[in-house]
């Protein structure tokens, strides 16, 4: 019967991760719980959360043409007049930091494609109309070209995807990606 209160705690957990942005916290729930039940509320969490959920170091937006992908990083402001946030695009090819935990959302503008850098091992799809999230940390600094690695009717170009030292991504950031920038409009 403990089971099923470990469960019904976690699921609580749950709710509060979906209305709290620290998330990690909801975790401290089971520690609450008497020692018995807290390896099921653990074990009920993780299956409910899944193993690789972390707040992301950074967030970018992949989106899917007939010819190719952009990609749009969302970074704070540079200055006190500058908008909170901005809006950055950049197409071709995908730049990260090593070592960062990074969250794409992957959507299409017109048919289904696949994102895919096999040597991470990271998959996605994009399907007009949904988004997907995947996550993963880039923890090896160089250039790694993906594509499609199933059947679909993927006629995209290939997926280029660079990461840099994190220095040498803050440059890029600063020289490159920023000068593409535009204020935030929700």
């Amino acid at each position: 019967m403990s089971g099923y209160r470990s469960i019904t705690v976690a699921l609580l957990a749950l709710i509060l991760v979906e209305q709290t942005p620290a998330w990690a916290d909801a975790a401290g729930i089971c520690a609450q719980q008497s020692e018995a039940d807290q390896e099921p509320c653990q074990d009920a969490l993780h299956l409910l959360l899944g193993h690789d959920n972390k707040i992301p170091d950074l967030t970018v937006r992949a989106f899917a043409a007939q010819h190719g992908w952009t990609y749009e990083y969302r970074l704070p402001g540079s200055s006190a007049g500058s908008a909170a946030q901005l809006t950055c695009a950049s197409s071709g090819q995908l730049v990260l930091p090593r070592g960062r935990t990074v969250s794409l959302l992957i959507t299409s503008e017109d048919t289904i494609h696949e994102w895919a850098i096999p040597a991470m091992g990271v998959r996605g799809d994009a399907i007009p109309g949904r988004l997907e999230t995947v996550t993963f940390n880039a923890s090896k600094a160089g250039t790694f070209s993906g594509g499609k690695t199933a059947v679909s009717d993927d006629h995209g170009g290939g997926i280029e995807l660079q990461v840099l030292e994190p220095e040498a991504y803050l440059v890029w950031e600063r020289d490159i990606l920023r000068k593409a920038c535009k204020p935030r409009s929700d």
